[in-house]
């Protein structure tokens, strides 16, 4: 079994699948479903079965490093609100 490479700032999709020794480079996005059987460029949206390369992001429609910490904090933040009250029924 070869290990799986997930680059950072990584959006992956619900039950998609990741084969083997797949890479998946930085800042892509892979949608739901999808059926990932090779390697992913980075900067890019990936879907389908098996997943194909749709759309490549270019680094202007890109938000900054210090934004995407906050889009990751808000949606930490999100997740506990969502929690908590569900544990406070």
């Amino acid at each position: 079994m070869r290990p799986i490479k997930i680059g950072a700032n990584v959006w992956i999709g619900l039950n998609a699948v990741i084969l083997d020794g797949v890479a998946i480079g930085d800042r892509s996005g892979i949608g739901a479903g999808s059926a990932v059987t090779k390697d992913t460029p980075p900067d890019c949206v990936a879907v389908g079965h098996p997943c194909r390369v749709i759309k490549t992001i270019t680094h202007s429609e890109m938000p900054a490093d210090e934004e995407l910490d906050e889009m990751w904090a808000d949606l930490h933040d999100f997740y506990y609100q969502q929690n908590t009250q569900l544990n406070n029924l």
